[in-house]
């Protein structure tokens, strides 16, 4: 099964990342990503929350907060989420090998609800069992390009 070839996800992961986007301004935030797994599902259950820097320059101010599954289909990952905006999308894609021993998945968009802005959506995730590297891409119809929004470095609690 795919999933089982991710299970060493489960855990609070935590790390730092860049919000950019040509109709946005830059931002930094910091991230904290927990992953569950109920035995005898082949689900894995995420919650991902991010700040940005209040006034006085603490990472504390809530920014973003988003929850899904990730989805055993046999041969590939569904990401099913929704967002604070109420947007919904599910994508998909498959856990292959990459060239420095981690894993990785290139989610594309099935699925876009919820949201008259968005064209196309992407996430490209890179992972060990310490650590997660991953870009979020999209083209909106402001923007039609497909331009990374989000990249981010997390590394898993202990």
């Amino acid at each position: 099964m795919e999933i089982d070839k991710i299970n060493f996800l489960t855990g609070v992961w935590k790390g730092k990342g860049v919000a950019q986007y040509p109709t946005i301004q830059t931002v930094d935030y910091t991230e904290e990503l927990v992953f569950n797994k109920q035995d005898g599902f082949n689900v894995m259950f995420y919650e991902q929350k991010t700040w940005v820097k209040n006034e006085a320059g603490i990472f504390n101010k809530p920014i973003f907060w988003e929850s899904g599954f990730l989805i055993d289909k046999g041969k590939y990952i569904e990401l099913c989420n929704v967002q604070l905006s109420g947007r919904m999308e599910v994508l998909i894609g498959e856990v292959i090998n990459s060239a420095d021993n981690k894993l990785e998945i290139n989610f594309h968009n099935k699925n876009i609800f919820n949201d008259e802005r968005m064209i196309r959506s992407g996430r490209r995730v890179t992972f060990s069992e310490t650590e997660i590297n991953y870009e979020v891409m999209m083209s909106t119809k402001e923007n039609l390009d497909f331009n990374i929004h989000l990249n981010a470095e997390l590394k898993k609690e202990l």
